[in-house]
């Protein structure tokens, strides 16, 4: 989140806010980025090696607003035409 505080089932991250999301694998550089957040696609902020970190990749993503519902969600990172796999969500 942006305060820099962990996602939790005991302190969600609201609708509209930013949430850092990290992964490994991503490959080449250069290749589009997009996540979707309980099926909603979500703003892309910022997506580059996260710093101090050899080989992590960080994600910057506003969580979509409007109809997505409270509670956990499904998040999907897709780099290029290679999606993250199922089972982690927000």
């Amino acid at each position: 989140r942006e305060d820099g505080t962990l996602v939790s089932d005991s302190t969600p991250a609201a609708r509209g806010s930013v949430v850092a999301l990290f992964a490994t694998g991503e490959g080449r550089s250069g290749l589009p980025v997009s996540v979707t957040i309980g099926g909603f696609e979500a703003e892309v902020l910022a997506a580059q090696p996260a710093p101090g970190f050899p080989g992590l990749f960080q994600v910057n993503v506003r969580v979509p607003g409007g109809f997505l519902t409270a509670g956990r969600q499904p998040v999907m990172l897709r780099i290029g035409e290679h999606a993250s796999q199922p089972g982690v969500f927000l």
